[in-house]
């Protein structure tokens, strides 16, 4: 049961980083786009929201990953 446990925390953590990456990336480069004048200023506010729900997101699987529930479960196994 431990080994299990380890393997689903270690896969919420591999997901937590995989949302990170996802919603992290695009954000980057919108800021970036934006202070290059390539982007209209009120495309931040998407780029917040986007960064704001990657953030929660990764959060939640890392609280997983710290308690050992795999990404798709609720509880323990």
């Amino acid at each position: 049961m431990g080994v299990r446990n380890f393997l689903d925390g270690a896969a919420s953590i591999c997901a937590a980083l995989f949302t990170f990456g996802v919603c992290g990336v695009p954000v980057w480069f919108t800021s970036i786009a934006v202070r290059a004048d390539l982007a209209p200023v009120w495309v931040y506010g998407f780029a917040a929201a986007l960064g704001a729900i990657g953030l929660i997101l990764s959060f939640a699987f890392l609280r997983k990953g710290m308690r050992g529930i795999a990404p798709t479960r609720q509880r323990q196994r």
